[in-house]
């Protein structure tokens, strides 16, 4: 992972808020997501804003199967057509600068070139469940061949901005012939962010200390930082740095012995949450003991669904508080 931060800059180098040209105008409804100015002389060509859906970041690009990350709050998805004399290097640079200019942005992973594999465009950015509205024909095909385009670029990362978390990402690739849609010999450019709001940045980290030191004084601690795929008990990858700190933990306290407590939100069936929220604590279990090797016989599974929540669970800030991992002690 990488660790780079990238902070506030007074001065944006080719990213600029500049009208489009007339006859390339923005989709009806479309707008640019608020302090993130466009490239120059791009117009927006397809869009989409929920208030609440399940983000898609690449994490790690291995093979035909990539590594995602799924937070889930308000999603803005924009497709950004650029100008035959932008080259996606550039604008890879100047995304960093413009997330940076949205508050404290650390880079989670990005990709150049060959680094980016072959099935990114097609088979994640523009997998069928994951594509947007457009305002031009044949959009399904756009990626349907390799050599359609070229120099693709990706960056993921975070941006710490006030009371929010945002998760933010850029894709962007060289469209050489266009397939069917019309549009050739331009950069397009896929811009996603998902926005957490209320975000208490001590609720997504803790430390192994910090884990014993709330464990002594209270007789457990809330994670946040342990997230699962949407409905499902398999580990997200942000989830790691948690389960490794959890790891630390027990190993500087041998004599601990702990129940791992999987905590659901009230939303769905009661028998379905309780048995998620019991698969959840096994996962971690799990991990635990074969990628820390920590002896099974010091941890037990253990899921409670909705019947412990933290928070009421008619608001998504509610919902959130009460979809946890808690260590308890035994």
């Amino acid at each position: 992972m990488n660790s780079i931060r990238y902070f506030r800059f007074a001065l944006i180098l080719i990213v600029t808020a500049t009208p489009v040209h007339a006859q390339e105008s923005d989709m009806p409804g479309s707008r640019d997501y608020p302090d993130l100015s466009r490239v120059t002389g791009s117009y927006i060509a397809g869009y989409d804003r929920k208030q609440f859906d399940q983000g898609h970041f690449i994490t790690e690009m291995g093979g035909y199967t990539p590594s995602v990350a799924q937070p889930e709050g308000k999603r803005t998805r924009i497709l950004y057509i650029g100008q035959q004399d932008h080259t996606t290097r550039q604008i890879l640079r100047n995304y960093k600068v413009a997330f940076g200019g949205l508050g404290d942005f650390e880079e989670i992973w990005s990709c150049v070139g060959a680094d980016c594999h072959n099935n990114m465009a097609n088979g994640v950015i523009w997998e069928k469940s994951n594509r947007i509205p457009v305002s031009f024909r044949n959009a399904a095909t756009m990626y349907s061949l390799g050599g359609n385009y070229r120099d693709p670029v990706y960056l993921y990362g975070k941006v710490i901005k006030d009371d929010s978390l945002l998760h933010v990402s850029m894709f962007s690739v060289f469209m050489v012939t266009g397939g069917l849609t019309g549009i050739r010999n331009r950069p397009f450019i896929h811009v996603e962010i998902l926005e957490i709001e209320d975000f208490e940045p001590t609720l997504t980290f803790v430390s192994a200390d910090e884990m014993l030191g709330e464990i002594e004084r209270t007789g457990s601690v809330a994670l946040y930082g342990i997230r699962f795929a949407l409905d499902s008990a398999d580990l997200a990858p942000e989830s790691l740095e948690t389960i490794m700190e959890i790891a630390k933990a027990l190993e500087t306290n041998p004599e601990l012995k702990v129940f791992v407590v999987g905590h659901t939100d009230s939303q769905g069936a009661y028998e379905y949450n309780l048995k998620l929220s019991a698969r959840r604590a096994e996962a971690v279990v799990s991990s635990l003991v074969s990628d820390h090797q920590v002896a099974s016989e010091r941890l037990r599974a253990v899921g409670v669904g909705p019947v412990a929540p933290l928070s009421v669970n008619d608001s998504e800030k509610g919902r959130q508080l009460n979809r946890r991992v808690e260590i308890v002690a035994q």
